[in-house]
């Protein structure tokens, strides 16, 4: 028997897609609300959930790259071990400098932890053009 819960469903992603779609655009959530004929709170929570669901698929592959660079450097640094073990100088500074990468890639510098917090704007506008890129191929249906 088929779930009797599988349209609402449907529906409600429908409208968030298209709140996120209108919110894209500029609209505000009064505007949106407006426009589709629902509540401007509905409109927030359709708004908020979507951008809370990009946000943790963003997390989750940020998360998988991130392991992904580890065992990258984990394979280069291997590569060049035994050249410093031995002493060669420019091995060991390949070896230093992996180490370094793979420290502010994991987050295990604490000096760097406890400084100021920084805004990083660039890597701010590039996770606002990767979602905006995802809600206008999602609205195109790629």
């Amino acid at each position: 028997m088929p779930s009797q819960q599988a349209p609402s469903k449907v529906r409600t992603a429908m409208l968030e897609r298209e709140c996120l779609r209108l919110r894209m655009d500029g609209m505000s959530h009064r505007a949106i609300a407006r426009e589709l004929g629902i509540a401007p709170s509905t409109a927030y929570k359709r708004v908020q959930h979507g951008l809370h669901e990009l946000q943790r698929d963003n997390a989750a592959q940020a998360a998988e790259l991130r392991e992904l660079e580890a065992l990258r450097l984990d394979e280069l640094q291997d590569a060049v071990w035994e050249k410093a073990a031995d002493g060669d100088p420019g091995a060991i500074d390949r070896v230093l400098a992996i180490m370094a990468r793979r420290s502010r890639l994991l987050g295990l510098d604490v000096a760097e932890a406890k400084a100021e917090p920084k805004l990083d704007h660039a890597a701010l506008r590039f996770q606002y053009q990767l979602i905006v890129t995802r809600l206008r191929a999602e609205a195109l249906g790629l």
